[in-house]
């Protein structure tokens, strides 16, 4: 980045480097819906242009959520989200005791998750996800 600064009629240019961050946290929520389907909704951190999900031998490159048919005999799975190269990050996802979902009409699952129907955002820049069923 290029800063120009002038003063009394002088200026002078100067040359910075800049260096940002992105600070990536893989986090998937897991639901067991009545028909029996698992659905994951990606609720990872930072920014990222690349998810892939791993669920036994199940393979997605699904950006926000995944839906899977059938978990017989898998535990467990894993997410990956990136943005580049060198910043990815990984969570494991434990199957086994994942919130059930019963009744019937429609479902909702937010992150961060609702309170009593209530969504808190405690930073303005954080995002909201809203996936209905």
């Amino acid at each position: 980045m290029k800063v120009r600064v002038t003063n009394n009629g002088v200026s002078n240019s100067k040359y910075q480097t800049i260096h940002v961050k992105n600070k990536l946290t893989a986090n998937a929520t897991a639901y067991k819906l009545p028909d029996g389907k698992i659905y994951l909704l990606n609720t990872s951190e930072g920014s990222y242009n690349k998810t892939h999900w791993e669920i036994g031998t199940a393979i997605s490159e699904s950006l926000s959520s995944y839906l899977i048919d059938d978990i017989s005999g898998t535990l467990t799975g894993k997410i990956t989200v990136s943005s580049n190269e060198n910043e990815i990050s990984t969570q494991e996802i434990n199957l086994a005791n994942i919130v059930s979902m019963s009744g019937t009409g429609v479902f909702y699952q937010s992150f961060p998750q609702s309170n009593n129907d209530i969504i808190t955002v405690k930073n303005p820049s954080d995002t909201i996800l809203i996936s209905m069923l």
